[in-house]
């Protein structure tokens, strides 16, 4: 597909199906695991202040303990908290 003649902000999304073996998938549903008690932590930690929602502080106060406890690699760390950071943005401007 020649996709020079699409405009600069159409994006283009593509689904994949993974073909694993037995071992593969438990590694990605440890990995995915890992992901998922580290996103609960870091909730609990930026609830715990206050609804922290400033990634970079966020980050000094996580970081570390996502590495070692959860044994993230650096960028899943830090991709656990764009998710968690965005989500309560949005809870601390919702008026009721």
């Amino acid at each position: 597909m020649d996709t020079s003649s699409l405009p600069t902000t159409q994006a283009l999304t593509c689904k994949i199906k993974l073909l694993l073996d037995a071992d593969q998938r438990d590694l990605v549903a440890e990995t995915a695991k890992a992901y998922r008690l580290a996103l609960n932590h870091a909730s609990a930690v930026a609830f715990a202040n206050g609804k922290m929602s400033q990634g970079l502080k966020l980050q000094n106060l996580v970081y570390r303990e996502l590495r070692e406890r959860f044994g993230l690699p650096s960028q899943m760390a830090c991709a656990v908290l764009v998710p968690l950071c965005s989500m309560i943005i949005h809870l601390n401007w919702r008026r009721w």
